[in-house]
């Protein structure tokens, strides 16, 4: 494992490496999926008709964790930031797992 030596006050606010900018990305991908609902009624009202507003929540949010998942899977390859790579795909991995079963109760609802 590979160990860091501490910050020094002036590399406190340094600019993020490469290998590490792939977890940080993904953990935005999950804020997006949390915050979906919300993201999509910022969306101008004719471009949200009425079944597509209730869906679309939905599908921003398996899709914004989805790509969490894929961005994390890259950030977990890379050895520097395993760690927060490996927290990345748990909580981008919770959040499909439930906006998939949101989705399968949804489309259930709706059927009958």
């Amino acid at each position: 494992m590979i160990t860091r030596p501490p910050l020094e006050p002036e590399e406190a606010y340094a600019p993020v490496d490469a290998p590490e900018v792939w977890p940080l990305l993904s953990l935005l991908c999950f804020a997006a999926a949390l915050a979906s609902k919300p993201l999509v009624r910022l969306l101008p009202p004719e471009w949200r008709p009425y079944p597509l507003f209730v869906l679309l929540p939905v599908a921003v949010s398996v899709g914004a964790s989805l790509l969490g998942l894929l961005l994390a899977w890259i950030g977990w390859r890379r050895r520097p930031s395993a760690g927060l790579a490996r927290i990345a795909l748990l909580v981008n991995g919770v959040v499909l797992a439930l906006a998939a079963l949101a989705a399968a109760a949804l489309v259930w609802i709706v059927r009958r």
